[in-house]
């Protein structure tokens, strides 16, 4: 199940231990490329940027690719299916990443992604964590619209932290759940509840120490491998008026 999956369903504040995160596939016949070119706002093409084709979901490892001069790239050895794609900026850049294009990767073939465009850095943040002290490279970061109905189905704009757990994003309105989730830990921050008004804004994560462990066993007592373990805090009178879990913690 995915991760917007759950928050829809109202129950994820923290996953931990969920093995979501696999390798990638070898180079096979059922592979194929994805190619195209990135652009600042100004329309010029951009040396030493970050393109990520992922799962819309956070799940299987991304692929990844770094623009040539003239801001083209190639990503290759990317599994047949559908996929995310967008662009970070280059170490040192103002910009913030671009939207994501959905694609069709064929197998044996390759998918043109149609130009990304760097936007101009509105929302910023940084990931830290207190159980290493410092930032948190290559995370998740998503802000998923939020709706009457918990987070809309396609309404996520995700980005991803550089070296420094530093991430960056174009102007946003509305309301939004936003949190970060970190592949290497396999464990997410609790979600904010972030109002953005299309100025600049700032919103931080960070990873806390758990202050709950346990055991996931299976009927037969053995350990249960890469269960989903889910701690929430839901809004009371949501849940009596509605029969419905707003997380809000």
């Amino acid at each position: 199940m995915s991760l917007r999956r759950f928050l829809q369903a109202g129950v994820a504040t923290a996953l931990l231990a969920t093995g979501m995160i696999v390798a990638g596939p070898v180079a096979s016949a059922q592979t194929g490329t994805a190619t195209g070119i990135v652009h600042d706002a100004s329309g010029s093409p951009v040396e030493g940027a970050r393109v990520i084709v992922m799962e819309k979901e956070p799940g299987m490892q991304p692929y990844e690719a770094t623009t040539a001069a003239d801001g083209t790239y190639t990503v290759t050895d990317i599994y047949a299916g559908n996929y995310g794609v967008l662009a970070l900026p280059p170490s040192g850049s103002s910009d913030a990443s671009s939207a994501i294009t959905m694609i069709q990767v064929p197998s044996g073939g390759s998918a043109s992604v149609s130009t990304l465009t760097l936007t101009t850095a509105t929302v910023t943040g940084t990931v830290t964590s207190e159980i290493t002290g410092g930032p948190v490279a290559n995370a998740y970061v998503l802000f998923m619209v939020m709706t009457s109905q918990g987070p809309a189905e396609d309404g996520e704009v995700v980005t991803f932290t550089d070296a420094n757990g530093n991430y960056k994003l174009g102007p946003m309105t509305g309301m939004f759940m936003a949190f970060a989730y970190d592949p290497a830990t396999a464990s997410m921050t609790a979600p904010a509840q972030v109002q953005l008004t299309g100025a600049a804004a700032t919103q931080d994560f960070v990873f806390t120490v758990p202050n709950i462990t346990g055991t996931v066993l299976a009927p037969g007592g053995t350990p249960y491998v890469n269960a989903f373990v889910i701690a929430l805090v839901c809004d009371a009178d949501m849940y009596q008026q509605m029969g419905f879990c707003m997380v809000t913690g």
